[in-house]
């Protein structure tokens, strides 16, 4: 009785460690998706931008094409919004081949496009940038990518620091110095 108990047990966790996974599983699934939905979408306002300001050049300016897109889809376009998703938009082919390893919002897409093409994929490629990177560690490490030092850097406690060759070192303050 005391085996059948044990093997009882053994079962209901082995059961119950599975439906953790498949529930971990669905998440990551709708995370990269939401993270590929946010760049296919600022791709469309990047090329919106490109196309709808070609024709306002043609002397069609009275319509103000790519103002009225904007207004369609409930922005200003000179909000941070827009402004964000056309930065993100400009790398989205880059930023679709990794969406599995980058955040699920646009601000904080928005601070890693900052880095550039070349320099976020390396920090993709060697593990320093992660789906689970916070908005505050993206700018410390848009500001130490740049020689800053930022106040969100400061107030997270996290310092990243860049050698010449653009090793990535993530060190944890423990607040004691």
């Amino acid at each position: 009785a005391v085996m059948e108990n044990a093997n009882t047990q053994i079962t209901s966790i082995q059961n119950n460690q599975a439906a953790i996974e498949q529930y971990v599983v669905q998440f990551q699934s709708f995370a990269r998706k939401t993270a590929e939905s946010i760049i296919c979408m600022a791709e469309v306002v990047f090329k919106a931008k490109q196309e709808l300001r070609k024709l306002d050049s043609k002397g069609d300016k009275a319509h103000e094409h790519f103002s009225r897109f904007c207004e369609a889809i409930g922005y200003n376009k000179k909000t941070s919004t827009i402004r964000k998703l056309e930065q993100i938009g400009e790398m989205a082919g880059m930023l679709k081949s990794h969406a599995d390893k980058l955040p699920n919002t646009w601000t904080t897409l928005y601070t890693l496009s900052q880095l550039g093409g070349n320099v976020l994929e390396q920090m993709i490629d060697q593990g320093h940038v992660a789906a689970s990177i916070t908005a505050k560690e993206a700018t410390a490490l848009l500001a130490a990518q740049r020689g800053q030092t930022s106040k969100t850097d400061k107030q997270a406690k996290v310092k990243i620091s860049l050698d010449a060759n653009q090793d990535v070192e993530r060190v944890e303050d423990d607040g004691f110095s």
